[in-house]
Formats: C-alpha cells, sequence, structure tokens
C-alpha cells in the first residue's frame, strides 16, 4: 500500500482538482502494474461528490476494468436523497455515461429485496467476495471520516466481535445519523484490500 503525504487545498476547486488528480493516478498506476481488472472503493458522504463528478470525466483510464464498489451503505432506498448509490449513479456513473464510457459497479442492494439489513450485508459480501477474487490488481479506496472518528460505517463504540470481524460485510447501526441501519465492509475487508499490491487508500475529510 502506497503512502502519500495529505496535500492542503485553500479552495474547494483546488480539493476537487487535488483529489480528482489524486485518485487517477492512482488507477493508472494499479492499471499500469497487472493485466487483470483493479478495483475503486468508494465512500458517500457530503464531500466526495464532485470529485466523482470529476473523476468520471477523465478519459484516459480503461473503466472497463475498473471495477467499482461502495465501502458502505445506508440501509435506505437506492433513489432515497440519503443512498450512497444514489451519490454514485449520479456522479461517478452520469459523468462516465457523457462519454459513453462504463465501469463494472458492485453495490448493495437495499430495496427490499434482501428483506434485513443483516441479509443485505451477507448478499453484498457474497458478490464482493466474487468480485474480489476476479479482480487481481490493486484497490484504490477513497474513505470518508465522521466528525465523529468513524469510517466506512464502522462507528465508535460498535461492539467488537462487529469491529474485529472476520467477515467481509456486517450490518451495524447507529442513532448519530439520519439512517440507523447500515452496511459496511469490515476492518478485516479492508485491511486486505489495503495489503494488495498497488493499492492506495485516501481520506476525504
Amino acid at each position: 500500500m502506497s503512502s502519500v503525504p495529505p496535500p492542503l487545498f485553500l479552495t474547494v476547486d483546488d480539493f476537487v482538482s487535488g483529489c480528482t488528480g489524486v485518485i487517477a493516478e492512482a488507477l493508472r498506476n494499479a492499471l499500469g502494474a497487472t493485466e487483470s481488472n483493479v478495483l475503486l472503493g468508494l465512500s458517500g458522504g457530503s464531500t466526495p461528490g464532485p470529485v466523482y463528478t470529476a473523476l468520471g470525466h477523465i478519459t484516459d483510464i480503461d473503466w472497463s476494468r475498473v471495477c467499482v464498489f461502495l465501502v458502505d451503505e445506508r440501509y435506505t432506498p437506492p433513489d432515497s436523497k440519503d443512498s450512497n448509490t444514489r451519490l454514485l449513479n449520479e456522479t461517478l456513473v452520469a459523468s462516465l455515461r457523457e462519454h459513453l464510457l462504463e465501469c463494472q459497479l458492485v453495490l448493495p442492494e437495499t430495496s427490499g429485496a434482501p428483506e434485513s439489513p443483516s441479509a443485505c450485508a451477507a448478499d453484498y459480501a457474497r458478490r464482493l467476495e466474487e468480485a474480489f477474487n476476479a479482480c487481481r490488481g490493486g484497490a484504490v479506496c477513497v474513505y470518508g471520516l465522521g466528525p465523529d472518528g468513524h469510517y466506512a460505517s464502522l462507528f465508535p463504540g460498535l461492539p467488537s466481535e462487529l469491529l474485529q470481524s472476520a467477515e467481509t460485510v456486517v450490518h451495524t447501526t447507529t442513532d448519530t445519523f439520519a439512517v440507523h441501519d447500515r452496511v459496511t465492509l469490515t476492518t478485516t475487508a479492508l485491511g486486505l484490500l489495503a495489503s494488495r499490491a498497488d493499492s492506495v487508500v485516501l481520506f476525504l475529510l
């Protein structure tokens, strides 16, 4: 996993262009290091939307070899304003389509087809594990950091069996934010992604 010193951005435009450039360069490096597909794990929140929109306008990346997944999701319908899936579709995916480009997408099913958050987590874990096994290249993961110190949907005060779970995805809950039920990759899964060669982890604050 690469270590990149955190840059300081003085304006919103500088933040968007700077973060977009870092993610794009990490993807180029990961793709250039392998003939396999690579992984791009993204988080939600209020900060990354403009970055994802700008990222989708970068056309010198072979997006057909990039498998995009969500690091975590709120258990809410995918068309909800609180949905990370909606955020992704309205930013990165929409920008790619403007250029007739597509990436691979693996997203949790939160419309109620898996009838509970736990069932959703188990279904998402199965599909993610298949994608992780198929993509042998590096992983570029973007995390947000909440005001309470949480990243992904791993919140302070969660039981240790969730924080240290060997599962790929678990169901967590929070009383701090509007959507209480979440599905999230575990620290174990995030650690395995970070340990891949040519992998980069970025925090957007």
